[in-house]
C-alpha cells in the first residue's frame, strides 16, 4: 500500500521527485512516497511565519509535563528546515521544509522525524500562541527509525511524556502538528486500528509501527500521536489518506532510539537524506541521495548529494523499493565499521567504489548518459498543496502563446516576482506547470498591475490538455471577468460566465485572483470574494497554468507575486 512522508515544503524553486527524465523511469514495488509540497509565506523577510514564545503552562503532573490535550497543544512545534538538496534531473535547489515535533524535556529537547532536518543548513522553531523563532540545533539522527532529536534554543519549556503501555486497537488518540505548512496548530481525533503494521517505505525501515485514523497530512511529520491525557503513544511519520490509513512509530520503538540520539549518538545512519528507488524494467535499484550531513561519515567517505548507492558491502540496495536491505547492512554493523560503498554519480557519470570509516571513493568505470537512460526518480502523487514564489528559471513550467510569430513578449523573474512584459498587442502567453496532472484543485494568484491602463487581462488556467483545451478564469484591471473554455479541437473560447466586480483594484495595485475546479464545478474568487460558481462536464483533467494577454494598448507589464496550488 503505498504511504506518504510527511514532510511539507516550499521551495524557491519547486523540485519534486517524481517528473525528470534521466538515466531510467524507475517503478517502486514497495511502498511509494508522495511529493512535498509547500507553504504559503507569510512573512516575506524571512520567508516563514512569524510566531510568538509560548507562555509555559502550569504543570499538573509530578514530572511537570502536560496532563492533557490542552496543555500538550504548548509543547508541539512547528519546524522549518532550510538547506540545498539534489534531485534527479534538476541538479542542486535551495528549499525549505515544513515538518512538525514535540518536546520532551523542559531544557528544550525535541523529537522529529529525520527526513524532516538532515541535511537542514539552518533549523528554526514555532510554537502555536507567539511571534518568536528559536534556533535548534540537531543532535542526533536515525535514517532507518526516521527519527531525529534536536535541541531547542532556551528553557522551561512545556513538554510531553511517553505512554508507557501498549496500546491496543481501539485506544481514543490525537494526532497533532501543523499540517500544510500552516502556522496555525491541528489536532484530530481517532483511534488506533491496528497495532502492529509494516513500517517499511521507500525512505525508512521501521520494522513495526502504529495504524490509526487520526488524520495526518503533509507538515504533520514528528508530530506526536497522544492519548487524551498528552501522553505520547507514538511518532507520526506517514500516511496513506486514501484509505483514512495514517501510521506512528510506537513509544515503545522510538524511546531507546531517541536517549542515544539524545545523548549526540547517530543510530543507523550515515548521515544521508536518500530514498530508495527501482528502474522500471527492475534491472537496478539503489538509494538516491539528496543532501548529506557535513562531518557525517557519508561526507568524510565522498558521497555527495545527487549520488545514487548500488550497493553497501556487496549487497544490491533498494530491490523492493524500500529501504530494509540498506538499513540491514548498518544495524548488522557498527557505527564505526568500515562498510564497501559503490554508487553512480549521473552529474558525471562516473561508477565510483570505496569505503564508509576507509578509503575515499574512487573512479572504476563511466557511463554514457547520452543515450537512452535516464536518471532515476521515485513515482509519486501531484503535491496536494504548494507554492511557487517565481524566484527561479522556472524549470517546471512551459510558454506557448496566441498571436503573431513575431510576437515581442519578455518573461522574467526577479526578486520573487514573474514578470510578463507584452509589447505587441493582441498577444496571449501562458505558461503551463508540466509535472502533474490534477482533477480537482485551487489555484490563488497574488498579482500585481504594473500599469496605469486597464487594457491588459490575466488568466488562472485549470485542467489543461494540449489535445482539448483548458478551464480558464480570465480577469481585466477594469473590473470585468470571464469563466470560459477553450476548445483545442475548434480554437475557440467558449464563455461559460461573465461578470464584473467593483472588487477589483485598478491601476498598479496587488490583487489576489483564485480559480477551484471540483468535479463539474469551476468557481472563480477575487480577493476572497466568489465570484460565480458554474458547472461543465467537458474537462475533468489536466495541468495548471497561468497566462496574462495584451489587448489593443501595449505595453503590458504584469507581476505574479506568488502562486499557491492546493486541494479545493
Amino acid at each position: 500500500m503505498p504511504r506518504k512522508p510527511l514532510l511539507f515544503l516550499f521551495l524557491s524553486a519547486l523540485i519534486i521527485f517524481t517528473m525528470a527524465c534521466g538515466l531510467f523511469t524507475p517503478t517502486t514495488t514497495g511502498p511509494t512516497t508522495a511529493a512535498p509540497t509547500a507553504v504559503p509565506v507569510q512573512d516575506k523577510a524571512t520567508n516563514t511565519p512569524a510566531v510568538a514564545q509560548p507562555a509555559p503552562t502550569e504543570p499538573t503532573a509530578k514530572d511537570g509535563s502536560a496532563t492533557s490535550l490542552a496543555d500538550a497543544k504548548n509543547a508541539v512545534i512547528r519546524i522549518v528546515a532550510e538547506g540545498t538538496y539534489e534531485y534527479p534531473g534538476f541538479g542542486a535547489v535551495s528549499q525549505l521544509g515544513s515538518g512538525s515535533g514535540f518536546i520532551i524535556s523542559p531544557d528544550g529537547i525535541a523529537v522529529t522525524n529525520n527526513h524532516v532536518v538532515t541535511g537542514a543548513a539552518r533549523i528554526k522553531v514555532y510554537f502555536a500562541d507567539g511571534q518568536k523563532a528559536y534556533n535548534a540545533k540537531i543532535l542526533g539522527v536515525s535514517e532507518c527509525s526516521d527519527l531525529a532529536v534536536i535541541d531547542i534554543d532556551g528553557g522551561d519549556f512545556p513538554y510531553l511524556s511517553w505512554y508507557d503501555e501498549k496500546p491496543e486497537i481501539g485506544l481514543d488518540v490525537y494526532s497533532m502538528g501543523y499540517p500544510l505548512g500552516d502556522p496555525n496548530f491541528t489536532r484530530h481525533g481517532g483511534a488506533i486500528s491496528k497495532e502492529e503494521a509494516d513500517g517499511n517505505t521507500s525512505w525508512t525501515a521501521v520494522a513495526t509501527v502504529i495504524e490509526h485514523d487520526a488524520i495526518i497530512n503533509p507538515g504533520n511529520s514528528g508530530g506526536p500521536l497522544v492519548t487524551e491525557d498528552g501522553q505520547v503513544v507514538g511518532v507520526n511519520y506517514s500516511g496513506a489518506s486514501e484509505f483514512d490509513q495514517y501510521y506512528a512509530i510506537p513509544a515503545s520503538a522510538a524511546k531507546d532510539v531517541i536517549a542515544d540520539l539524545q545523548d549526540g549518538k547517530s543510530v543507523t545512519s550515515i548521515g544521508i537524506n536518500g530514498e530508495a528507488m527501482v528502474t522500471e524494467d527492475q534491472s537496478m535499484s539503489g538509494i538516491w541521495v539528496y543532501s548529506v550531513a557535513s562531518g557525517s561519515p557519508a561526507d568524510k567517505s565522498g558521497i555527495k548529494a545527487g549520488d545514487f548507492l548500488l550497493e553497501m558491502e556487496g549487497i544490491s540496495l533498494g530491490r523492493d523499493g524500500i529501504l530494509t536491505d540498506y538499513c540491514d547492512v548498518l544495524r548488522t554493523h557498527n557505527a564505526d565499521d568500515t562498510l564497501g560503498l559503490k554508487l553512480v554519480r549521473f552529474g558525471t557519470g562516473e561508477v565510483m567504489e570505496g569505503q564508509l570509516n576507509g578509503r575515499e571513493l574512487t573512479t572504476i568505470d563511466t557511463i554514457d548518459l547520452s543515450g537512452t537512460e535516464a536518471t532515476p526518480t521515485a513515482e509519486v502523487d501531484a503535491p496536494a498543496f504548494y507554492v511557487e514564489e517565481f524566484d527561479t528559471e522556472l524549470p517546471l513550467w512551459t510558454s506557448f502563446f496566441f498571436g503573431e510569430d513575431n510576437a515581442d513578449f519578455e518573461l522574467t523573474t526577479d526578486k520573487s516576482l514573474l514578470t510578463f512584459d507584452i509589447k505587441d498587442a493582441n498577444t496571449y502567453v501562458y505558461l503551463t506547470y508540466d509535472p502533474y496532472t490534477y482533477t480537482d484543485v485551487r489555484l490563488d494568484a497574488s498579482v500585481l498591475n504594473q500599469a496605469d491602463t486597464n487594457v491588459n487581462a490575466l488568466g488562472l488556467v485549470c485542467r489543461y490538455d494540449a489535445e482539448l483545451g483548458w478551464y480558464e478564469f480570465n480577469i481585466t484591471s477594469g473590473g470585468l471577468w470571464e469563466l470560459y473554455r477553450y476548445d483545442e479541437k475548434t480554437k475557440k473560447f467558449i464563455s461559460i460566465w461573465n461578470g464584473g466586480s467593483t472588487g477589483i483594484k485598478t491601476g498598479q495595485n496587488e490583487n489576489v485572483f483564485g480559480l477551484v475546479c471540483e468535479g463539474t464545478k469551476i468557481s472563480a474568487y477575487i480577493n476572497g470574494n466568489l465570484m460565480k460558481t458554474v458547472t461543465d462536464t467537458r474537462l475533468t483533467e489536466g495541468q495548471v497554468g497561468i497566462s496574462v494577454s495584451a489587448f489593443a494598448d501595449v505595453p503590458v507589464t504584469v507581476s505574479f507575486d506568488a502562486m499557491v496550488i492546493s486541494e479545493p
